[in-house]
């Protein structure tokens, strides 16, 4: 059991004035890093008279003691201290369950420490916490007022978390040299996902808890609307462009609910896919793949054997690279002779520079 102990008369009982604590026994007054410094442990049968006054004096030190947390957790969290601020947090909801603060904010803060290796770990944390705390605001928080406020405060910041894992994940993919970035493609998307899936998230259990709340539709629609440009920008990242689209369009009629004008943003369809070298290189824009797809368009598309070729191949390849195309045996297999392939178009003047999938580019 803990208790505030006033170091000059031992009385228990204070009184909070502005910023200061007034001991109610001889009238001291105590600072908050002051009165922080008077919690003692106390021996088990301190408060073991169990007179209404007796529980009342328990209560008020252990209200008292929740609250100097408080004010010790948002202190380090606005002084930039996130490893103490998470861990007061956490303190703060062993003490009390029913905190939405705390339940967001010790997820919140930890993300804000994570690395890059991380991100996606972090922001399933984040997603966890959001949905926990907006129960907790509708079920604990009780004045209307007070739960719109709380509700925009956890989106502001889960926003602003979604978009900090979000960058970190692409800005650690685009310093890699191609190699590793064929490698980690879907390593970036799958984090990126993560990181968007705050955003989704956030909006769906709004839209649950808070649906008849008007002034939290724009709070529903921002996050949706956050996700789908999310979501819209790492389309071209997966093998299934088009299963992606779809995915993130369902959201299109449930922004439109709150927001009627909204239109989605567009998604550039890959013209045609290559899709065995994508296999095997590991990403339909690199140079290797650009050389191909110059091959494709500019040498076998000029006859009526090469578009024949051309034709066959859409007709099988696809089906071959959903079943074979993550297995290793099928990329040694095909890589030699598309490495090959490759030199002696670029030895022949096909350009492995950026390509468009334009005739002309």
């Amino acid at each position: 059991m803990k208790a505030i102990i006033c170091e000059v008369c031992g009385s228990t009982q204070f009184l909070k004035q502005d910023d200061l604590y007034l001991c109610e026994g001889c009238g001291m007054k105590y600072t908050v890093p002051e009165i922080s410094k008077l919690v003692q442990e106390m021996p088990d049968d301190f408060f073991a008279n169990n007179s209404s006054a007796a529980k009342k004096e328990s209560e008020k030190n252990a209200a008292l003691e929740l609250e100097l947390l408080y004010q010790s957790a948002r202190a380090a969290r606005d002084s930039g201290d996130l490893q103490k601020a998470a861990g007061e947090y956490d303190q703060i909801f062993k003490k009390d369950p029913s905190s939405w603060e705390a339940a967001f904010y010790g997820s919140y803060l930890r993300a804000k420490q994570s690395t890059v290796y991380q991100v996606r770990s972090a922001s399933y944390a984040i997603r966890n916490s959001v949905s926990t705390s907006l129960k907790l605001i509708r079920t604990h928080v009780q004045e209307r007022q007070a739960q719109v406020n709380a509700v925009q405060d956890v989106a502001v910041h889960a926003t602003e978390i979604s978009n900090f894992l979000y960058d970190m994940a692409r800005t650690h993919y685009d310093s890699l040299d191609n190699d590793a970035k064929k490698k980690n493609r879907l390593t970036l998307a799958n984090d990126c996902s993560a990181a968007k899936d705050i955003l989704y998230g956030l909006g769906n259990d709004v839209d649950t808890l808070f649906s008849e709340y008007p002034e939290l539709s724009a709070v529903i629609a921002n996050a949706w609307k956050e996700g789908v440009d999310k979501h819209s920008s790492l389309v071209q990242l997966y093998d299934y462009t088009e299963a992606n689209r779809e995915s993130f369009m369902e959201y299109v009629p449930k922004i439109q609910k709150y927001e009627k004008n909204y239109t989605p943003p567009e998604v550039q369809k890959k013209k045609r896919g290559c899709y065995v070298a994508t296999a095997v290189y590991g990403s339909y824009d690199c140079p290797e793949v650009w050389t191909l797809r110059r091959y494709r368009d500019r040498v076998l598309a000029a006859s009526w054997h090469g578009r024949a070729f051309i034709r066959c191949y859409y007709a099988v390849s696809p089906t071959l690279v959903r079943w074979f195309g993550s297995a290793a045996w099928f990329r040694d297999l095909w890589k030699p002779w598309l490495d090959r392939l490759v030199r002696r178009l670029n030895t022949a003047g096909l350009s492995d520079r950026p390509y468009a999938d334009d005739p002309e580019g």
